[in-house]
């Protein structure tokens, strides 16, 4: 969203989203490691109320759109303190949106941490649980 509105150039996109997916897998290997692999599964994000298709696909554009509104307008409006507003924003978008589908809101939030589970636990269940919901939030946010 930042780079088709030219806040981020395009040749920095694929440097962002590597630093983005990298930073989300080892987060997601560094709680696995706390945690002591015990709950693997409970790192990604799975459907809930949500059971149809176009209502998860929706759930994901809304949450998506509305953490880049978020943050647009904090950055745009120079507001202070910035992080604590992203956090806020964040918290409010989970809180109402997290029951349908979980909200993943970030492609690399959800998809690392399902593949270092997977890894974790030698099977590709996080992949497969919640009927195949794993490419929404990788790919919906995209678009």
């Amino acid at each position: 969203a930042m780079a088709s509105c030219k806040k981020l150039p395009l040749t920095k996109l694929p440097a962002y989203l590597l630093g983005q997916y990298l930073g989300a897998g080892i987060g997601a290997a560094l709680v696995l490691g706390i945690y002591s692999g015990q709950h693997a599964m409970a790192l990604a994000s799975y459907p809930g109320l949500s059971v149809n298709l176009m209502a998860q696909v929706v759930d994901q554009m809304t949450a998506t759109f509305l953490l880049v509104l978020g943050i647009a307008a904090v950055v745009d409006q120079d507001l202070n303190p910035g992080s604590l507003l992203v956090g806020l924003i964040v918290v409010g978008v989970s809180l109402a949106l997290g029951p349908n589908a979980g909200a993943a809101m970030n492609p690399a939030v959800d998809f690392m941490p399902r593949a270092v589970s997977a890894l974790a636990t030698f099977s590709l269940e996080p992949f497969y649980k919640g009927f195949y919901f794993w490419w929404v939030p990788l790919v919906v946010p995209h678009f």
